[in-house]
């Protein structure tokens, strides 16, 4: 039956909130990566961070250079052609890492500070824990004072909590039961001193499963416990039966995680809850919900699931939603294949090396990166860290001329090979310098004299020797791989007549859902003293069905040659010239525009010219190309505007009658798709990307410039242009109408300086003009990134004309039993114009009441009783106070950036407030349930509001 438990669920994408921690094993001593990072934004880019300070102006040739260089690989090219503008890429990537750091920062510390609140933790020995805000106290493992509801509810966590029906098979029938339960035996179970290893955790998953519980270790190095009731599970998915599960995950760092499974007609929900334990007390860390969107029981008896999931930190990165994927050993494995696992195949892995990627023997050894294998092969043989590692500043690379001895003992310790073949397969010099062992020197300095580096003796300690040595380069920034990748495990072994072993080996890969990325066989040679040999590795899988994409070899000597001896000369150059090379391709780009164009500016051209930039940094020149490009570009959309209707002669209007919102989407579209970034209110803008390239340019203090046309909603195109030049912001704005022949005609053009930029970290482009122009806000903005269109939605619908500096609705937590604390006359105007797409106007003092009550009792759980007590309802006029709302300056607005639908119809949507007065994206953050009904009317349920970048505002109530 377990062979045939297979299910796979594809689903609509759900957004729910996500935080994990990661997990670390001591096998062997070799500490290996956990494949279920918090946030997969561990990225490549995060390890390299961690390794490498990286300066903006020689990296950027750097980093453009080992482009080349990959391409060339991959297309057989030897010859490289330089790419245009390297800084903007490189500054890219460093302004990617700072907020990369940043951001784990700030959310560890805002981490620490949310979850040190009484009501977060839960101590386990502790008896002056007050138990009446629902904290419990345990003692030896004891249960005192458990109320019937969730114990540890808190007005700060949703936690997951459920009669779970037991699935044991045990005949005792033990129950799966609710949190507490489950946390009151952990509490029994776990030692205060807990020292997480392998055999600790073994101790700790046979007690759980004594209880009747299903439990792994998160590594999947330990068998689990009661897997009978995963397969009934999975049975009640296929069959789609209604069914629950619990797991209990135990990790190697003091977590363990809790996985609530219920699921009903084939669908799946999921909760996972992530707990602390440290010094006898449990710390409650998140809980988040999310359904199955990927669900497989596999031949090879893992449990593969995945669900989306919302993390602060991936949000800053990729403006979306987290995905989250896990891979549980259900199906038992073997002891002994485990201990082979452990012993012969996990301190190597298929990080940063090939061993067990390619094929080889003990005849061909010619693809064997044998460098790699020193770096793997060093800590195994002498009991400590490789000494010979990268420079700690990535601009210089490396080179060590490490001894004979020492090089060859490192790799015949576990490769049969002899001197002379290894030396035909590695760089070798005779009579080098060297260093003897147990010194305290290890960096050498880099100095490239000519064709080759060579090594510098001026920082030798005084008894080097010379001697015949291996030239040895660690691996640096550009041969770095991708950090999640799959790990290994032996599945079956032989043991041969001719004493050596035979492994086969699966690499399970949890971030593609899969428990068998590709198989290999290993043969290993052991000898009595318990060391041993690799004697070969056969790749099972046939090449063409799997992918090492993840993998980077070493690069070679010609690549690395090019990369850094010519990037000496490249960085050489004086800031002076780099600028001239800029103003060089500056002025061929205009020439070409020039020679390309086909628009008569004279004929389309008849605006208002305004100016009030105190010296104007563009040429004539310069100016007559926009106009140019503005022009060749609302031409890209001139079908759409073929049958306008024009009615009126305003030059900073379109004048068009009916210009539709199709029609505004489709003039973006048309835009991007020839290149240009366009934008308009409520849809992502096209080629973003320029953007952020100019301002990681302005940053720097490098000229550029980037044009941006803004579709109006009536079909008004503003192409505004920003340069930065000379340490000098400004723009040019081009507005372009419309003729009655659908042909565009430049209205108006202005020359502002601009006084502040800022770029925010959702990818918010606000500015502010040094004089206000006309018809404008002190502030302007764009959002740069996308949002998905399903938020968009839903902000539109349930957010959008709701108020953060007028009435408490959103501003204050509340649900069906506080609903009081936000009753309020003034909030009517805004939930009637909600319901009827009109504003509210009122003939005489009051609002009628059958009309106030008929709106609020469908947008609210309430009362009419509730409704007259505070809303100030007139028994004599039978009307309620209208309250006239001021509008306050520049307030903040709600976008939904997750939301999650829940199976009794609700929705749960996480709103971040955006003040663009403060440069804020996320002053606050809401969790606002809504209940959608068939006739598209809905309910506000509930609002819970987190205080961010900036304080909440408070409503005082009349």
């Amino acid at each position: 039956m377990k062979n045939n438990i297979t299910n796979t669920i594809q689903k609509t994408n759900k957004k729910t909130r996500k935080s994990s921690f990661n997990k670390k094993t001591n096998l062997n001593k070799i500490h290996r990566k956990n494949n279920r990072n918090e946030t997969n934004s561990n990225t490549k880019l995060n390890k390299l961070h961690k390794k490498n300070k990286l300066n903006n102006t020689e990296n950027s040739i750097r980093f453009n250079r080992i482009r080349k260089i990959k391409n060339n690989k991959l297309n057989n090219k030897t010859k490289n052609t330089r790419l245009k503008n390297p800084n903007i890429n490189i500054l890219k990537i460093t302004i990617l890492l700072s907020l990369l750091t940043i951001a784990v920062i700030s959310s560890s510390a805002h981490f620490l500070s949310k979850n040190t609140n009484s009501n977060e933790f839960y101590s386990l020995f502790d008896p002056s824990i007050n138990t009446e805000n629902k904290t419990p106290n345990f003692k030896n493992g004891t249960q005192n004072n458990l109320s019937s509801q969730n114990i540890y509810d808190t007005p700060n966590k949703s936690i997951y909590s459920q009669n779970t029906t037991s699935l044991t098979a045990n005949t005792n029938d033990t129950a799966l039961t609710s949190t507490d339960q489950i946390l009151a035996d952990i509490a029994a179970i776990y030692p205060v001193d807990l020292t997480p290893n392998q055999t600790t955790l073994q101790t700790i998953i046979s007690q759980l499963g004594a209880n009747g519980y299903s439990a792994v270790d998160s590594d999947n190095q330990i068998n689990m416990t009661n897997p009978e009731q995963v397969y009934a599970f999975c049975q009640a998915v296929e069959t789609q039966k209604e069914a629950k599960l619990t797991i209990i995950v135990i990790t190697y760092n003091h977590y363990f995680y809790i996985y609530g499974f219920q699921t009903q007609n084939g669908n799946i929900e999921i909760s996972h809850s992530s707990y602390e334990y440290q010094n006898g007390t449990i710390y409650h860390k998140d809980t988040v919900y999310y359904p199955a969107d990927f669900w497989q029981y596999t031949e090879e008896g893992y449990l593969l699931f995945e669900g989306r999931c919302y993390s602060d930190i991936y949000y800053l990165i990729a403006l979306s939603d987290m995905t989250e994927k896990n891979a549980l050993r259900i199906a038992p494995l073997d002891q002994k294949c485990r201990e082979l696992n452990q012993k012969y195949i996990l301190p190597i892995g298929y990080e940063s090396n090939n061993l067990f990627l390619i094929d080889w023997n003990e005849n061909h050894y010619e693809n064997l990166d044998f460098y790699d294998l020193f770096d793997h092969f060093y800590p195994l043989v002498f009991d400590q860290e490789s000494p010979y590692i990268v420079d700690y500043n990535p601009n210089n690379e490396t080179i060590y001329q490490i001894p004979k001895d020492e090089f060859e003992t490192v790799i015949m310790s576990y490769i049969q090979i002899d001197s002379n073949k290894l030396q035909s397969l590695t760089n070798t010099k005779k009579d080098a310098p060297t260093v003897t062992k147990n010194t305290n020197f290890n960096i050498f300095d880099t100095k490239i004299t000519s064709t080759k580096p060579k090594i510098s003796t001026a920082n030798f300690p005084a008894n080097y020797q010379e001697s015949f040595t291996y030239q040895y380069r660690p691996r640096g920034f550009y041969e770095t791989e991708y950090s999640d990748i799959p790990y290994p495990e032996v599945v079956n072994y032989t043991e041969n007549t001719d004493q050596t072993i035979t492994l086969v080996v699966n690499a399970v890969y949890p971030n593609e859902n899969i428990a068998k990325a590709f198989s290999h066989k290993v043969v290993i040679r052991p000898f009595a003293d318990g060391s041993f040999q690799y004697v070969s590795n056969e790749m099972l899988t046939p090449k063409e069905h799997y992918k090492t994409w993840w993998h980077s070899d070493r690069l070679t000597d010609a690549e690395w040659e090019e990369l850094y001896i010519e990037n000496a000369s490249v960085t050489s150059k004086t800031q002076k010239q780099k600028q001239e090379q800029q103003q060089e391709q500056q002025e061929q780009q205009e020439q070409q525009e020039q020679q390309t164009s086909t628009i008569d500016i004279a004929s389309n051209i008849d605006p208002i010219f305004e100016n009030s930039c105190t010296d104007c940094v563009l040429s004539d020149s310069e100016k007559s190309a926009l106009n140019e490009q503005a022009l060749t570009a609302a031409l890209q959309a001139k079908e759409v505007y073929q049958n306008i209707q024009i009615n009126g002669d305003s030059r900073w209007e379109s004048n068009i009658e009916d210009f539709t919102k199709q029609q505004c989407q489709q003039v973006v579209s048309l835009l991007g798709k020839a290149g240009y970034t366009s934008v308009s209110d409520d849809i992502n803008m096209e080629n973003y990307q320029k953007v952020l390239d100019f301002y990681a340019a302005y940053q720097a203090e490098i000229n550029a410039e980037v044009t941006i046309f803004n579709v109006n909603s009536d079909g008004y195109i503003g192409a505004f242009t920003f340069i930065s030049r000379e340490k000098k912001l400004q723009t040019y704005y081009v507005g372009i109408g419309w003729q009655y022949d659908g042909n565009p005609l430049i209205r108006t053009i202005s020359m502002n300086d601009v006084a502040e930029l800022k770029l925010t970290e959702k990818g918010y482009f606000i500015y502010t003009y040094a004089v206000t122009v006309a018809h404008g806000s002190a502030r302007q903005y764009w959002r740069i990134k996308p949002l998905s269109d399903q938020c968009r939605a839903l902000t539109k619908k349930y957010i959008t004309g709701l108020s953060y500096v007028n009435y408490n609705l959103l501003v204050t937590n509340w649900d069906k039993n506080t609903i009081e604390k936000i009753l309020m006359p003034c909030m009517f105007a805004d939930i009637y114009r909600k319901d009827t797409g009109k504003n509210l106007q009122i003939e005489n003092a009051g609002i009628p009441a059958p009309l106030f009550e008929d709106i609020m009792t469908t947008y609210f759980l309430v009362s009419t009783e509730q409704l007259r007590a505070a809303c100030g309802y007139d028994e004599h006029t039978n009307t309620y106070l209208y309250e006239v709302i001021y509008a306050a300056p520049y307030p903040p607005f709600g976008e939904v950036v997750a939301y999650q639908e829940h199976a009794d119809g609700t929705i749960t949507l996480t709103v971040d407030g955006v003040w663009i007065d403060y440069h804020s994206d996320c002053a606050f953050t809401n969790q606002v349930v809504v209940q959608p009904f068939s006739d598209g009317s809905f309910r506000y349920l509930s609002n819970r509001i987190t205080q961010k970048e900036l304080e909440i505002p408070q409503i005082t109530n009349n």
